[in-house]
């Protein structure tokens, strides 16, 4: 018991004992009780004694007491990673060691005195768990191990324009300081900082502890609005008047937005665009200058002054020699009349007398610091009358040629004469009263000009002339077998008249003749008006291709009656149909689509003939026609014990389905199937395709041999075995009431029973089948639950 030992004396026949307890202590009690000063293993003897001898014993006792745990660590504190140094203080008699380190590397340890690795910042709990054999001991030092690590810095920084402020969320950080990029520091935990200029700056956050200092930068870009100014030279000047823009904005724009209104160009996104201006006028300009912080409009209004020449014109009136002028002149500093007489005026709206008649050019010239423009005008002055033009023709309308001789009726005082004949031979005239000739048909004007000193005189007739034309013919045919449809290209005719070269004539526009002969004809084409006719001619060929038998049908395939819809679609214009339907009702047509029905399942040829005046033409379409009809079910069976083999016999069928009349069933076409029981069993087969099913049923009988044989039984025999279907039963035993003899084909079905008398032991009986097929039968003898099966072989 841990430092304490319990002896118990097992001796005999002694009458004094003594106990050495190894220690240096002895006692010479029955079963002392000793305890040890310190843990050991001592060897302890004890020593018996009677009159007659004494004997001796030595065993050694093994004395250990409970641990008792501690330890101590260095260091106990600093920065991530932190390796400590743990030494175990427990009292001496530990054998084994257990340490937890949570949160440090390795998490657990069984050395005395391990080395940890703190990597992570944190305050850890240790503990030490000793042990011996007496049992153990726990010492646990929380918080023991206290390790920090470098700060975690971060922060955001967001700008307002040119106003920087901060949020702080860096941790585990004694101090900071913030750099701005610009040349300003602070040490505050969320500093606001405003930037003198725009510019791209690296704010750069330290933060510092006893472990060190970590930095996180972040990139600003100041931007303020920008503000807006230009100039332009030259601001005045005559069109087309060239200004230079210039920019004079604040530095930090980064995009330009020029209005001109009336320049060229009327808008600009250069920084110092050069414009025209074509037109006078005064014209204001607007700058709109931008960057990321927003955008600034300058405009200077009226800036462009633009000047142009003068535009100048003039009208008069004359009385007898008098002339009034009245100026149309803008934009002018000075006007300048020259009356082509010699005389001039500065005034704007002169009145000139003339001294002599004549025909004057005067000139009017307006100017201005652009430069001047001139303007003139022919100003007659004549005391004569001037002359009056007019014409006539003696015939007006004609057929093509048309020659016209024109009757000057213009008054007395005309004194030369200008004609005008578009359209004619010759086109133009001075003679007084030309002829002329038209060649084309249409109708045409005719002008007169009448001139004299004192001015002229035009007559003009629209349309005066009309010239009828010849009519113009020509046609084209398209022959579609014995058919031949005609479109004829006529202008300027008022009747037709065909000639089709077979006899026969019409007057249609467009005719369509029906030949009744194959071969060339010569077809002529007559169109008349009232000027003449014209006659076209062209030979047509009249021919008949040979027909090409081609047909369709649907549908093609089904269940009978089956009445098929069949198309022609022979080519070559047939006149006669031919068609033989093998298998069909009815088996022949002459109809040109006939529809036949088909009563029978086969598949059918389709013969088409096709005939017009050039021959015939067969298609022979093979296999054209399938049809099917419902399905013939059937099968055989073969009875082996309790397996039955099934031959399916159905004919037309697709898919199966074998009902086994035990509550199975199966899809394969010839299935084999194991009863579980003997007995009988109706077996279905249905047979199915796309035209419908058939049913057949057997009943089959399944006899498993000696099932329980009949008792008694000495001699069971048949022969002769094989026979030709007459045999004989022997049967001896013990007598038995009741007994039936059946006969069995190869799939089950009885075809013979009969009852029988053993009642004395003793049974012989010929059977007699000559209508048996050859094959395998099973010779069945029952009496109660006693069966008995011999197999009976017909050849």
């Amino acid at each position: 018991n841990q430092d304490t030992a319990f002896f118990e004396n097992l001796s005999s026949n002694a009458d004094s004992l003594l106990w050495d307890f190894g220690d240096g202590n002895t006692s010479s009690e029955a079963n002392p009780t000793h305890v040890y000063a310190q843990d050991g293993t001592y060897t302890v003897t004890l020593i018996v004694f009677n009159d007659c001898s004494t004997d001796t014993l030595t065993q050694e006792v093994l004395i250990v007491t409970p641990p008792t745990a501690a330890f101590s660590a260095s260091p106990t504190s600093g920065c991530a990673p932190l390796t400590v140094q743990f030494t175990d203080q427990s009292s001496d008699n530990v054998t084994s060691w257990s340490w937890q380190f949570p949160g440090g590397n390795p998490a657990t340890s069984n050395e005395q005195n391990p080395t940890v690795t703190y990597d992570q910042a944190g305050v850890y709990d240790v503990t030490l768990t000793v042990s011996n054999a007496a049992g153990q001991d726990v010492a646990t030092q929380s918080q023991l191990i206290v390790v920090d690590d470098v700060p975690a810095v971060s922060f955001t920084a967001t700008l307002n324009l040119d106003v920087l402020t901060t949020t702080n969320n860096s941790s585990n950080a004694d101090s900071y300081l913030w750099d701005f990029g610009d040349g300003n520091t602070s040490t505050e935990f969320e500093p606001t900082h405003t930037y003198a200029q725009d510019g791209t700056y690296t704010v750069t956050l330290t933060a510092s502890n006893d472990c060190g200092s970590v930095s996180h930068t972040q990139t600003v870009t100041v931007v303020t609005p920008p503000t807006a100014a230009f100039s332009a030279s030259p601001t005045s000047g005559c069109a087309p008047l060239t200004v230079q823009f210039t920019d004079q904005s604040s530095d930090n724009v980064t995009s330009w937005s020029w209005q001109f209104p009336g320049g060229n160009p009327a808008t600009s996104n250069e920084q110092n665009p050069t414009v025209t201006y074509d037109q006078a006028g005064v014209y204001d300009v607007t700058l709109t200058v931008s960057n990321a912080a927003g955008q600034d409009v300058a405009t200077q209004s009226q800036l462009i002054v633009v000047d142009d020449v003068p535009s100048v014109g003039f009208t008069f009136s004359v009385t007898d020699s008098e002339v009034s002028f009245t100026s149309q002149v803008s934009n002018a500093a000075t006007l300048l009349w020259d009356f082509g007489d010699g005389n001039t005026s500065s005034e704007a709206n002169p009145v000139h007398t003339y001294a002599q008649d004549g025909a004057y050019t005067v000139t009017l010239t307006a100017s201005n610091d652009c430069g001047e423009v001139s303007t003139s005008e022919i100003v007659v002055i004549s005391t004569m009358a001037p002359p009056v033009a007019a014409f006539d023709a003696q015939q007006t309308t004609g057929c093509e040629p048309f020659t016209v001789t024109f009757q000057n009726l213009s008054s007395p005082n005309s004194e030369t004469f200008q004609w005008s004949f578009p359209g004619g031979d010759p086109a133009s005239s001075t003679e007084v009263n030309p002829t002329v000739t038209y060649a084309a048909p249409g109708t045409y004007d005719v002008t007169l000009i009448a001139s004299n000193a004192v001015g002229s005189d035009t007559f003009a007739q629209t349309a005066f002339i009309e010239v009828l034309p010849l009519p113009t013919a020509d046609f084209s045919h398209e022959v579609n077998g014995t058919t031949v449809s005609f479109t004829s290209e006529v202008s300027n005719a008022t009747s037709l008249l065909w000639d089709f070269g077979d006899g026969t004539t019409s007057t249609e526009a467009n005719p369509v003749h029906e030949y009744t002969q194959l071969g060339t004809f010569l077809v002529t084409l007559t169109a008349s008006n009232d000027c003449g006719e014209v006659v076209v001619t062209q030979e047509v060929t009249v021919l008949i291709d040979l027909p090409v038998a081609n047909f369709s049908g649907e549908p093609r395939e089904g269940c009978v009656p089956l009445t098929v819809q069949f198309t022609d679609q022979s080519s070559g214009n047939p006149t006669e149909w031919s068609w033989e339907f093998p298998g069909g009702n009815p088996a022949t047509s002459t109809e040109q689509n006939p529809v036949v029905t088909y009563e029978a399942p086969g598949v059918y040829d389709v013969i088409l003939e096709v005939s017009n005046l050039a021959g015939s033409n067969t298609l022979v379409a093979s296999q054209f026609i399938v049809t099917d009809e419902a399905p013939s079910a059937g099968f055989e069976a073969e009875v082996e014990m309790l397996q039955v083999t099934f031959t399916n016999t159905s004919t037309g069928a697709d898919s199966f389905e074998w009902d086994f009349g035990d509550g199975n069933t199966s899809s394969v076409e010839n299935p084999v199937h194991t009863y579980e029981q003997p007995g009988s069993y109706t077996v279905t087969l249905t047979a199915s395709n796309d035209c419908g099913t058939s049913t057949f049923s057997m009943t089959i009988e399944i006899v498993v041999n000696a099932v329980v044989e009949i008792p008694g039984i000495e001699e069971f025999r048949v022969f002769p075995n094989p026979n030709s279907g007459t045999f004989t039963l022997v049967l001896r035993g013990q007598p038995l009431d009741a007994l039936h003899i059946s006969l069995f084909n190869s799939i089950g079905q009885r075809i013979l029973w009969e009852e029988a008398d053993f009642r004395t032991g003793a049974l012989t009986r010929t059977i007699t089948r000559p209508e048996l097929a050859k094959g395998l039968y099973l010779l069945q003898l029952r009496s109660g639950n006693g069966v008995l099966h011999q197999k009976v072989v017909v050849e």
